[in-house]
């Protein structure tokens, strides 16, 4: 498993040489970290053609404050649903109004850094049957319950480097990268799967690409 792991990251990829790209957050009663998370893009100063849209479904907290903080950057479009209508819902909502190829859904708690970018672009340049790619990431929080998580995250990083180079598996929830076209022909996220992450990835995908 681990010398999978190895060779894949040894792989040789092109450059990503920063594509245009669209940044999609969904926010529902994350007023604590939603400012982290679009810093955290911002912090990356993206040398590309790109947006960062934001959809706050519904939130009853601080969110709709906070995000409001952000309506005065150019980059930065915030849309506001009247009433909650779920993370699926609301993200193939936002998909609707991006302008660009490349999809990155990120969930309001996750922090983007540079390294994973380039890494999730360079795939999806290289390789034009690339439909999705993710990025395993660890939970910054403390305590028994992110540990526990930690390790969960560790055990699907091994079952998943020892299938990344044959099979198309189910998505790391808080950073997915889609091709939007690929994207609409699945019909976008299932409105009733309790994880659309891991079901967008079985969904059928056109000839010859994988996830």
């Amino acid at each position: 498993v681990w010398l999978l792991c190895f060779l894949d990251r040894r792989k040789r990829r092109l450059p990503a040489d920063a594509p245009p790209i669209s940044f999609l957050i969904p926010c529902y009663n994350d007023g604590e970290t939603i400012a982290a998370t679009i810093e955290s893009i911002l912090a990356i100063r993206y040398a590309g053609p790109h947006e960062i849209l934001v959809i706050d479904d519904g939130s009853t907290d601080r969110s709709t404050e906070i995000l409001g903080r952000f309506a005065d950057r150019e980059q930065i479009v915030l849309v506001r649903n009247s009433a909650n209508l779920g993370k699926s819902a609301s993200l193939n909502k936002l998909a609707a109004r991006t302008r660009h190829e490349r999809i990155l859904f990120l969930d309001a708690d996750t922090l983007l850094h540079l390294a994973a970018l380039d890494d999730m672009l360079s795939r999806m340049v290289s390789d034009p049957r690339m439909a999705a790619v993710s990025c395993p990431y660890q939970p910054s929080n403390r305590g028994f319950l992110p540990r526990m998580q930690s390790v969960e995250y560790s055990m699907l990083a091994m079952v998943q480097g020892a299938h990344n180079l044959t099979s198309a598996l189910g998505m790391w929830g808080g950073c997915i990268m889609v091709r939007r076209t690929v994207f609409e022909d699945a019909g976008g996220f299932t409105l009733n799967a309790i994880t659309e992450d891991l079901d967008l990835a079985p969904d059928p995908l056109p000839d010859g690409l994988d996830s």
